[in-house]
C-alpha cells in the first residue's frame, strides 16, 4: 500500500489496527471479522520516507480519504490538519441493484480501533491534530488568494520536523570524532574521546571536555536549525593542548545539524573558525 512507504522494516506498522464488524443474516447481528496481523513496511528501503508528514483534510474527505490519514496518524507517522473534520464515511459497503439501472450503496458494518469499543470514523470522522479556526481573518485570507489550511499545514510540518530531529539526538552521549576547520584541513583534538555532549529532552545540553563540564541550553528549529547557549562551567585547570574553551565556542556558533541513529554533524557559522564538528554515538 502507499502507506507502507512511510515505515521502515525495523519499525513496521501493524496491519491489524482496526476491528471490523459486518452484519450476519444468520445471527441477525454484527459479527467481528477474523483479522490477521502482519507487519507493514516499505517494499524498497531506498524508497522509504522517514521524515515528518502532514495530511490536509476537509469536510469532503471520505472513505479512503479518511482511512489513509487516520492510519498514519494512529501509528504516529502523520499530523492531520484541517478547518473541518472529515466526512465520517468509512465502513464496509453493500450494494443493491434497483429498478432503472440504479445501484444503491449502504454501509453494512462498523469498524473500531483494534481492541477497543471506540468507533474510528462513524459519526465523527478523523480527529484533527491541528484545527484551523474559521475566522474573519482566515476568510479574508481566502479572498486574498491565500490558503490558511495549507499555511497551517506547512507550519505544523516544520514544527514536527523540528520535534523529530530533536528526538533523534536527545538522550544519547555523542563523542567528538572530528572538527572540520576547512574542507582540506580537519583539526582533530588530542583526546577526542574526552569531548562528549548530551542533549536533554528538556532543552538542556551537557558538555564534557578534557577538563571541565559545561551546562548549556539548546533549541532545534525548522530544517534542522540548531542554536546552543552555553551556561555555567566548572573551572578546573586544563591540560596543555586542550581545546576545551574553543570547543564550547564552536558549539555556541552552531547553526544546524544533520543526524541519523549513530552519527551527528553540527554545522557552525563559518566566521567561528570551523565549519562544523562530527560526532558518533557512544555505545
Amino acid at each position: 500500500t502507499m502507506a507502507s512507504y512511510f515505515f521502515p522494516e525495523e519499525a513496521p506498522a501493524s496491519y491489524h489496527w482496526l476491528d471490523q464488524y459486518t452484519y450476519d443474516e444468520q445471527v441477525n447481528d454484527l459479527v467481528k471479522e477474523h483479522a490477521q496481523d502482519y507487519p507493514l513496511y516499505s517494499p524498497d528501503p531506498d524508497l522509504t520516507y522517514g521524515g515528518a508528514v502532514v495530511v490536509l483534510v476537509d469536510e469532503h474527505s471520505a472513505s479512503a480519504g479518511e482511512y489513509f490519514p487516520q492510519f498514519l496518524q494512529h501509528h504516529g507517522r502523520a499530523l492531520v490538519v484541517g478547518e473541518h473534520g472529515t466526512d465520517g464515511a468509512g465502513g464496509n459497503v453493500e450494494q443493491v441493484a434497483m429498478p432503472g439501472g440504479i445501484t444503491f450503496f449502504f454501509t453494512k458494518g462498523r469498524s473500531y480501533f483494534a481492541g477497543t469499543d471506540e468507533l474510528n470514523l462513524e459519526a465523527k470522522g478523523v480527529t484533527l491534530d491541528v484545527r484551523v479556526p474559521i475566522s474573519a481573518e482566515n476568510e479574508q485570507a481566502k479572498v486574498d488568494g491565500r490558503d490558511p489550511v495549507l499555511e497551517a499545514g506547512v507550519a505544523a510540518l516544520g514544527e514536527e520536523a523540528a520535534r523529530r530531529g530533536g528526538a533523534l539526538i536527545a538522550n544519547k552521549p555523542w563523542r567528538l570524532i572530528q572538527i572540520i576547520g576547512s574542507p582540506t584541513a580537519p583539526i582533530a583534538p588530542a583526546l577526542p574521546e574526552n569531548y562528549v555532549i548530551i542533549f536533554g529532552e528538556d532543552g538542556t545540553l551537557a558538555i564534557a571536555t578534557d577538563c571541565n563540564q559545561v551546562s548549556a541550553g539548546y533549541a532545534v528549529g525548522v530544517g534542522g536549525a540548531l542554536t546552543v547557549t552555553p551556561g555555567a562551567s566548572t573551572l578546573a585547570a586544563c591540560p596543555d593542548g586542550s581545546i576545551a574553551e574553543r570547543f564550547v565556542t564552536w558549539l555556541a556558533a552552531a547553526t544546524s545539524f544533520q543526524a541519523d541513529s549513530d552519527n551527528l554533524v553540527i554545522l557552525t557559522d563559518p566566521a567561528s573558525e570551523v565549519l562544523g564538528m562530527a560526532f558518533e554515538e557512544v555505545k
